[in-house]
């Protein structure tokens, strides 16, 4: 069963509520490809919802944004 734009995001922000993942992590943990997690993440990271936590080389770690 194909997933929603929004229950992909909802469970892209509920994962990080446990910490910081990059985005092959949470590719992962979502049976996703890459391509779409990181879609989902600039969309989120866009909205405030997520920021990037650590941008170092070729390594982004993605959390939840501060209220």
């Amino acid at each position: 069963m194909k997933r929603t734009y929004r229950e992909i995001d909802i469970k892209i922000l509920q994962i990080l509520r446990n910490g910081n993942m990059s985005v092959n992590e949470l590719s992962q943990k979502l049976k996703s490809n890459w391509s779409t997690i990181n879609s989902h993440l600039e969309h989120l990271e866009k909205i405030g919802l997520v920021k990037k936590t650590l941008f170092r080389n070729r390594l982004t770690l993605y959390g939840l944004a501060e209220d």
